[in-house]
């Protein structure tokens, strides 16, 4: 995986340069510690200001220092919110609790990985201009490596454990550290807009070491902190401090020095802010936006008893009673003239008991090439399949994948019909004309292969049909069980970068493409019968290995006795299917209710 996402600021200048020689990294997003529980001080590098307030039983508090920034219009308020709650979480021990642990650990070891959480309640009050989260590491030296800092679920159950971790969201920047930085600031202004919770979560892909951040519990008056800059002018930034002062915590252990005579400290009264009821969680309790994003979770999905003859609603009968529990989206594919969706296909929708959302795969070929579909060969049969959609189909909204897989059709040669070029038209023309004729439910999937040897194509960026007409990314990838061949771990499947010239399609689509959820619209294990024990291995470290790939929203399984790289059952043998029904039964899969 790319060691910098898509989100990752960097910043330069005279200022980036002064806090590199004093240890510190800024960065475009950070995240926060937890808070004390009882009572806490709340200690600012400028001066001797000291607040502690004792927690009522049922409300959580926010302790704020308030500081003016000289010549901001109208004033500037800073205030400086310690974090409510923290913890890290640990797959080797997936039962234990950390959130008293003094120090929060972030690792990327494939036996033991680490990812770290922050919670922070923002007080009501004025406008949220800028925001900033500020961790410190322990008196354990950073390795050289970057840290990441993601968006969390804001809504926590009682105490945080690896089986029940909050869901990591989208990246939000990503810093690069080394042995001689001790305090890390990121700007996280675009994750906090208002009043309420806001959580972080901390990965690192360093795999040989740990990096580790002073906790809320770690007693140190560098313990993680969110600066806030409230009012409704333009934010002024403090002015840069002089060779005897630091606005950034000198380390742990060590007393902070006195500010810039520019910032003067306001000692009015500590304000209480009782933290604002959680968002529901559990199934059904995470909003679901108008293209089908699931703001907490992964949508589960399935193609079940694809290549055989077994009736489609059979197929997927048997699948969601093997896996005890019913699937979030049902995979189908359709070529030419089949209409859809069909009878059964509107059946699976409309289960009051078990409603499925539909991902329809259509080729609407019509025995034309790319170029003379979007020429508008095909127009009279894209306007049937419009038509018999908004009379039959028009208030369920569902994924439209208009041709998937095209990388192993692309022909380059000119006039061919086939050429990148022309699948974007194709795809274009075709999802337009549906739009002009009504048909406003369908939320686009540009579905590719993503297989490595398409990447480096000279043509490959070519068939992205647009931002207008694309509303998730997809690709296919598949594992084996048998060795030296699509082998790798749960990372290799979702990222294979076999070589220097092909980042891996996740990396691709996160930096060509970011803000797009991505979904794998087919993915599977093959079996091999020396080596029983990995398929079952790795559907087990399929929830940890997703806390990696926030921008994963969907897993569309594809299950079949005669996939390309082998029999992708999930029954293929008892283990496989046990291990499988432990994945699908992960909070991870659990959180919104199809809508």
């Amino acid at each position: 995986m790319s060691k910098h996402p898509a989100g990752r600021h960097k910043e330069t200048g005279r200022e980036s340069g002064r806090e590199a020689r004093r240890g510190v990294a800024r960065v475009g997003v950070r995240p926060v510690r937890h808070v004390a529980a009882a009572v806490r001080p709340v200690r600012r590098r400028t001066g001797t200001v000291t607040r502690t307030v004792t927690a009522g039983a049922a409300a959580a508090l926010v302790i704020a220092v308030a500081i003016v920034v000289n010549g901001a219009q109208g004033g500037t308020t800073l205030l400086e919110v310690p974090a409510q709650a923290d913890t890290f979480v640990s797959s080797s021990h997936r039962s234990t609790a950390y959130d008293t642990a003094p120090s929060l650990w972030i690792s990327d070891r494939s036996s033991n990985r680490r990812t770290a959480y922050l919670q922070f309640v923002v007080p009501s009050g004025k406008r949220v201009r800028k925001a900033e989260l500020v961790l410190t590491r322990d008196a354990h030296h950073f390795p050289s490596t970057s840290v990441t800092v993601s968006r969390a679920e804001a809504a926590w159950p009682g105490v945080v454990r690896f089986t029940n971790r909050p869901d990591v969201g989208a990246a939000l920047a990503t810093a690069e550290v080394h042995s001689e930085v001790k305090t890390v600031v990121f700007d996280v202004s675009r994750a906090v807009t208002g009043p309420g919770v806001v959580a972080f979560a901390l990965t690192t892909p360093v795999s040989d070491n740990a990096v580790r951040f002073l906790s809320r519990d770690s007693g140190s008056a560098a313990a993680p902190r969110l600066r806030l800059a409230l009012g409704d002018a333009p934010v002024a930034r403090p002015p840069a401090p002089g060779p005897s002062a630091s606005l950034v915590d000198p380390g742990p252990g060590r007393p902070s020095k006195a500010p810039e005579p520019s910032v003067s400290t306001t000692t009015g009264s500590t304000r209480t802010v009782p933290a604002p009821a959680p968002t529901p969680t559990g199934k059904g309790g995470c909003p679901v936006s108008r293209i089908l994003v699931p703001s907490c979770g992964v949508w589960f999905g399935a193609a079940p008893s694809t290549h055989t003859d077994v009736p489609r609603d059979v197929a997927l009968a048997d699948f969601e009673r093997r896996m005890g529990t019913g699937v979030d989206i049902a995979h189908t594919y359709h070529v030419d003239g089949q209409l859809f969706p069909n009878d059964v296909e509107r059946r699976w929708v409309s289960d009051p008991a078990r409603p499925r959302m539909l991902l329809v795969n259509w080729k609407p070929m019509f025995g034309h090439s790319w170029a003379q579909v979007a020429r508008g060969e095909a127009d009279a049969q894209i306007d049937k399949q419009a038509k018999y959609l908004t009379s039959t189909f028009a208030k369920q909204r569902f994924f439209l994948a208009i041709f998937h897989e095209p990388e192993n059709d692309v022909r380059p040669a000119a006039g061919s019909g086939w050429t990148a070029s022309d699948y974007r038209a194709m795809y274009r023309h075709v999802a337009l004309r549906l739009r002009a004729r009504g048909v406003d439910n369908a939320v686009l999937v540009m579905n590719f292969m993503g297989a490595p040897k398409w990447g480096p194509a000279p043509w490959f960026g070519d068939l992205y049909p647009g931002d207008d007409v694309v509303d998730w990314v997809a690709y296919d990838p598949y594992a084996t069980a048998y060795p030296g061949f699509h082998d790798g771990n749960f990372s290799d499947l979702v990222n294979r970068a076999p070589s220097a010239t092909w980042p891996g399609m996740y990396a691709y689509l996160t930096k060509h493409h970011p803000g797009k959820p991505i979904m794998l619209a087919e993915w599977g294990v093959a079996d091999d019968a020396s080596s029983p024990g990995v398929k079952p291995d790795f559907f087990r470290k399929v929830p940890a290995g997703l806390d990696r790939y926030p921008a994963i929203k969907a897993m569309v399984y594809f299950d079949s006795p005669n996939a390309t790289f082998g029999d992708t059952r999930t029954n293929s043998t008892a283990r496989s299917q046990a291990a499988f029904n432990e994945m699908v039964s992960d909070r991870v899969f659990t959180r919104s209710a199809v809508p």
